[in-house]
């Protein structure tokens, strides 16, 4: 099953250069509702004089990494394979160099 999937994605990888998962929009919103949460918790807590704990709630909420899909992630963990393995011949491969961008 795992299988299938990371095939799935590098046939999309090798024939687009991307991952397109239309998951990807949900996840999107559902990050920005969160970070609008965090930011009202900080608000909350300069309301209650707590303003170093907001100020280090709003740079957790300001620094949350990047939402990626499952499809993305195996994507994005190919292609860090496909550098590794380049760097460790110390030859780039003109088949994976579009893909590395």
């Amino acid at each position: 099953m795992v299988r299938s999937r990371v095939e799935a994605v590098v046939e999309e990888l090798l024939a687009t250069g991307k991952i397109a998962d239309p998951n990807h929009v949900k996840l999107e919103r559902s990050r920005r509702a969160v970070v609008e949460q965090w930011r009202t918790v900080a608000a909350v807590l300069d309301g209650q004089g707590e303003i170093a704990l907001a100020g280090d709630v709003r740079y957790f909420a300001a620094h949350l990494p990047p939402v990626l899909t499952d499809r993305e992630r195996l994507g994005t963990r190919f292609i860090d394979h496909l550098r590794s393995v380049s760097a460790n011949k110390e030859v780039r491969s003109p088949d994976i160099e579009p893909l590395c961008r």
